[in-house]
């Protein structure tokens, strides 16, 4: 004769199958779900990646765990039905608590942790996360992040939507600046077309690490334009500072930045701050000159050729250009590359996708304006990690084909212009980089954010938030261009 406390403890587990099922689905996939519908609510696109890998799978774990609670539910009330001997019976349901309570249960608590781990967007990482970044584009786009940031089971998500609204109105206003005139402005560095292409090529290398230590050392805000003029011009001994002959003769008393610095100062216009003193700035740059001499004999315009190819390769350029510190993939990498494309310096290079260099307050204006989304409940981006980045880029990218099909589709003779001014993607792109940057800067200045700011840490934050901005989970190594 069966034990009715042995009867009353399965019927016990049999309620615990419920409550366990039931608890998975309402307190994390419905979580999940709710994440995922405020993003669209904000006019986010998931994108069909990201939908096949991580929001499908949210079906896939609420049915599963409805499937558990009902068979739970049935293995109660066979068990209820067992106990109090009731006189029809239920066929049905008694043998589900006779042979499967157990069963049940063990199933029902396999589907609440894969839930719970978000398990099955794993196979799709595990399978995709050992390839390169550069034979895998889905690894530069928004949707690789956006699932690792909802696949990590400790912490909360700091994902990073497109919005195509967004990306329309910033495109709408890139067009409206091109129009006036485009970036003509004095931050924008004009190609010192009396130079020769290795002459050219070490301007911009040299006024790159200038303008990056400028960031570091907290030097005083400055226009580009003259500085960069002021860099090519400079001369000792009748000889071009930048020129490979002048590096490579360079005897290794001589104090290369003092004088470079002393020629820049003297060149620069009235007001323009002058360039200070600094050893950490003058190691960098000894170190910059002597690889630059060491490895590509004296000129930055090799870095972009192999012994056994001699055409130009950014992808190339980009890895060799991360030795000379302080360069960073963030900003000044791209900007050196960005800056050499548009001098000109390989003329018969391949750019491929433009090489956005990250700009903090361009960063913010992407948020201001949408292009970008986010939960509500995060509060700041550092813009350090390789995803973000890639994120920040694809919605430059996505920006400047909106553009440039806004434009097309137009018979307005001044956009008309804008193509014919910049007639390949590659100049667009530069030309629409800097007319956003420009007008961030301009709404900086007058108050203009209202719901992003750059707080005093250089994070991205929502206007308002107080809070210390915590690191990210960075990974300083973007291996792409």
């Amino acid at each position: 004769m069966p034990n009715p406390l042995e009867e009353l403890y399965k019927v016990c587990e049999s309620a615990g199958t419920m409550v366990t099922a039931g608890w998975g689905f309402i307190g994390k996939v419905q979580k999940r779900f709710s994440q995922i519908r405020e993003i669209r609510d904000r006019g986010g696109q998931q994108g069909t990646f990201f939908f096949l890998t991580y929001t499908s799978f949210l079906y896939v774990y609420g049915a599963a765990l409805v499937l558990c609670g009902l068979a739970g539910l049935g293995v109660l009330v066979g068990g209820i039905a067992e106990i109090v001997k009731a006189p029809e019976g239920l066929p049905f349901l008694t043998p589900l608590f006779d042979n499967y309570a157990f069963h049940i249960l063990a199933l029902a608590i396999l589907i609440f942790l894969i839930a719970v781990l978000n398990a099955l967007s794993w196979i799709p990482i595990l399978l995709l996360g050992w390839l390169p970044a550069k034979f895998l584009p889905l690894r530069q786009s928004a949707g690789w992040y956006n699932l690792w940031q909802f696949s990590v089971p400790l912490g909360e998500p700091k994902p990073l939507f497109n919005n195509r609204n967004g990306i329309s109105s910033l495109a709408d206003v890139a067009i409206l600046k091109l129009q006036d005139g485009g970036p003509s402005n004095e931050d924008f560095a004009a190609t010192p077309a009396d130079l020769s292409l290795d002459e050219r090529s070490n301007a911009a290398l040299i006024g790159c690490l200038l303008e990056k230590e400028h960031g570091i050392r907290g030097w005083q805000r400055r226009k580009w334009q003259p500085f960069y003029a002021a860099i090519a011009a400079a001369e000792a001994n009748e000889k071009k500072m930048v020129s490979p002959d002048f590096l490579i003769h360079l005897a290794g008393d001589v104090d290369f930045f003092g004088i470079l610095v002393g020629e820049v100062n003297r060149r620069l216009p009235e007001g323009e701050p002058k360039v200070p003193d600094s050893a950490e700035a003058r190691y960098d740059l000894s170190n910059a000159v002597r690889l630059l001499v060491k490895k590509y004999k004296g000129s930055a315009r090799n870095i972009a050729f192999t012994w056994w190819s001699h055409k130009p390769n950014l992808r190339v350029a980009f890895n060799r250009s991360l030795a000379f510190t302080p360069f960073d993939v963030r900003s000044m990498v791209p900007q050196f590359l960005k800056l050499s494309v548009r001098w000109g310096i390989w003329p018969d290079v391949e750019p491929g996708n433009f090489i956005y260099p990250y700009g903090r307050n361009l960063a913010v204006l992407l948020f201001e304006k949408h292009a970008i989304v986010t939960l509500s409940t995060v509060k700041s981006f550092a813009f350090q990690e390789a995803g973000q980045l890639a994120v920040y880029r694809e919605t430059m990218r996505r920006t400047v084909s909106r553009i440039r099909e806004l434009l097309s589709a137009s018979a307005k003779p001044q956009h008309r212009e804008i193509l014919a001014r910049y007639p390949t993607e590659w100049q667009l792109a530069a030309a629409a980089d800097f007319a956003l940057w420009s007008y961030s800067s301009e709404l900086k200045k007058t108050g203009g954010l209202k719901e992003w700011k750059l707080d005093d840490s250089g994070f991205v934050s929502r206007q308002g938030d107080t809070d210390n901005a915590k690191d990210d989970s960075e990974d300083s190594t973007l291996k792409e261009i």
